[in-house]
Parts: structure tokens; sequence; C-alpha cells
């Protein structure tokens, strides 16, 4: 079921995939729990860092439009 419901959010095409090893991902969630870092997992540290950057954008796209 979990490959039907992957296959169906992919097709609708409102999410993109980005592949990373296994073992890198695996390693890398451990990371990020071990550092106590304000995320409890890899997923969230992903999409956390990928927010702020989008903010940071804004931002600099507001302060352009300024000068």
């Amino acid at each position: 079921m979990d490959a039907i419901r992957f296959r169906l959010t992919w097709l609708k095409g409102e999410y993109e995939f980005v592949e990373i090893p296994k073992e890198q991902y695996e390693q890398f969630d451990e990371a990020v729990k071990e550092m106590s870092t304000p995320y409890r997992n890899a997923e969230e540290f992903l999409i956390g860092q990928v927010r702020e950057a989008l903010e940071k954008y804004e931002e600099w796209k507001q302060s352009r439009k300024k000068h």
C-alpha cells in the first residue's frame, strides 16, 4: 500500500523527491537525533532548512525592491 500511496503522490506532481543513499540518510537521521537539534528526525531537519532558506529568500527579494 505504501508503494501505491507514494506513486499516487508522485503522479500528482505536488511534491519533488530527492534521492539520498539510504545509508547516508540513516546516518544523518541518527546525527540529527544525537546532536539534540530542535528537529525530531532528518526529514523535519530538511524541511526546516528549505523553509528557512525560502524565508530568507523572500526577505532578500523585499530588500532588493527597496533599493
